[in-house]
């Protein structure tokens, strides 16, 4: 894609069954987002996707170039379409065609739509829907047309009340449902470049745009914004500091004042341009516009986040603890200098009617209950011998050691876990160095000394209702010892924070057999 300081952009964003887990054992990876290119993809460029239902909306031109020079006369470029292909799954699609409602002799795209599918907001060269462009005329500015599904059928595009003859007025977006919109602009008055502006629509009239501030805008251009569900505004910037060319940010539109833009982090930017993203409602997935391929075309990519977000965390006991008592003899307490003694085994041996014990794991551990004399400290009498089962708790539980060495690696088990009520589909390791495992188990080596925190995370199926839900527990790891030269994971020193719920977690410990119980 051309540099915007050079070029005006054209276009751009704008009966359940209960599954069965795949396993995979041992797949590290460094990447919290996974990117693969459509099967839609041509020898011609491909940008700015934008999904309304099973539909994607996309413009396409026919040579590889992604934008036009308005300051050459003779430019050649061709114009661009709005094109748009039923979804197959997520990454295939229909056979694409021209989207003949929204698209005209002139250069169309982006498209957007309200979430119902009501209104539409295209970004054309303006113009009128009444005359041909003759081969002598100049294209002209960039304006925001807006169209209405009237009883199914889509109105002629009329130019939106917003747009003003200085300047250019692209990529819109509606927000809070239809009552503002959010589109870049270079108008007069900006921070440089192109610019995010809002307006809102008050007693049926739109309001002077507002910019949105240097939280979001800068000297560079700030172009192509998206708007989830969830409030996130998702934008493409050249400014300085990027990973190169055109790179995605996003911020939270309503808390603007307080947070600053984020820089998306690999692969979904790249040293390429990246711009025009669209994502689901919490962001874990969506399609972006890249020149990031050999051809330097622009292409659609879809993305996902390999790590979902976690919720609802389980404090999973590492000591199982119980209280014994002898019932028979409670009302006789240490009567004729004896007093009753509890021996669990390898030394441990605790005296009286009741007494609490604590095991490391879960086992069978033999248990007796002896009288001793009070005076000589001898056995009078052996009461009682048995073994005590100590069951694997239902929760979600790490096996592993709690130290290793340094360089060395060390193994994890999650495979014991259980949540009652659920089916475990899928598990997921982060371990705090910028690396994560997917699969039961796991297998990592640390390279820096000191605690490490891991991290287990499962995807549930409730057994009722066969909904997903998301649980995590914690570990504590000692890495010890010198630095090892070895070559396995080397340099895993890049942290990335893990996704979890922070501010509606649920705290929920599973301790079903934890609590007082009786030992005989």
């Amino acid at each position: 894609m051309k540099k915007l300081i050079l070029y005006i952009l054209l276009f751009a964003p704008v009966l359940d069954v209960c599954s069965q887990a795949d396993e995979i054992l041992y797949k590290e990876f460094k990447n919290v987002f996974d990117v693969t290119p459509l099967n839609i993809n041509s020898q011609v460029s491909e940008m700015s996707p934008f999904m309304a239902g099973k539909n994607l909306y996309f413009a396409r031109n026919r040579k590889p170039q992604p934008a036009l020079n308005y300051n050459n006369p003779e430019s050649s470029e061709p114009m661009y379409d709005i094109y748009t292909a039923s979804r197959i799954d997520s990454i295939n699609f229909s056979t694409p065609a021209v989207s003949h409602k929204f698209s005209s002799l002139f250069n169309d795209g982006p498209l957007s739509f309200t979430e119902d599918e009501t209104e539409a907001l295209i970004t054309c060269n303006e113009k009128s829907y009444d005359f041909i462009l003759r081969s002598h005329e100049k294209a002209k500015q960039l304006k925001i047309y807006y169209s209405s599904n009237l009883n199914g059928k889509w109105s002629v595009p009329q130019i939106h009340p917003v747009c003003s003859e200085e300047g250019s007025f692209c990529h819109a977006v509606y927000c809070n449902n239809k009552n503002a919109m959010v589109f870049a602009s270079d108008m007069p008055g900006g921070y440089g470049g192109m610019d995010l502006y809002i307006t809102e629509l008050k007693n049926g009239e739109w309001q002077k745009p507002r910019n949105l501030g240097k939280k979001i805008n800068s000297t560079a251009n700030e172009i192509f914004p998206f708007i989830n569900k969830t409030g996130n505004l998702y934008f493409s910037s050249d400014r300085k500091n990027g990973m190169g060319g055109l790179d995605i940010y996003s911020i939270i539109l309503k808390d603007t004042s307080s947070t600053s833009a984020l820089l998306l982090e690999s692969p979904v930017n790249s040293k390429a341009d990246d711009f025009g993203i669209w994502t689901n409602d919490d962001g874990s997935s969506g399609y972006l516009s890249s020149d990031r391929l050999a051809s330097k075309d622009d292409n659609i990519f879809y993305f996902y986040k390999i790590i979902p977000a976690f919720k609802n965390k389980v404090i999973s006991k590492s000591k199982f603890c119980y209280t014994f008592f002898e019932e028979s003899s409670l009302s006789q307490a240490d009567t004729a200098g004896l007093t009753y003694e509890w021996d669990f085994g390898n030394g441990i041996k605790k005296r009286g009617l009741e007494v609490k014990q604590c095991f490391d794991k879960p086992g069978t551990y033999p248990v007796s209950l002896n009288v001793i004399d009070k005076s000589s400290g001898q056995l009078f009498y052996n009461d009682l011998n048995y073994d005590f089962v100590v069951e694997q708790p239902r929760q979600i539980y790490i096996a592993s050691v709690d130290t290793v060495e340094i360089g060395n690696p060390i193994e994890l088990d999650g495979s014991s876990s259980v949540i009652d009520g659920y089916t475990i589909k899928k598990y997921y390791w982060t371990f705090n160095d910028g690396w994560f495992s997917l699969g039961s188990k796991a297998r990592h080596e640390y390279f820096t000394t000191g605690y490490h925190t891991v991290i287990l995370g499962v995807v549930a199926e409730s057994d009722s209702t066969c909904k997903e839900d998301t649980f995590y527990t914690v570990r504590k790891i000692y890495v010890k010892g010198l630095v090892k030269e070895t070559g396995y994971n080397n340099g895993k020193n890049n942290w990335i924070e893990p996704s979890f719920e922070s501010d509606a977690q649920h705290e929920i410990i599973l301790d079903s057999q934890n609590s007082s119980d009786t030992g005989k």
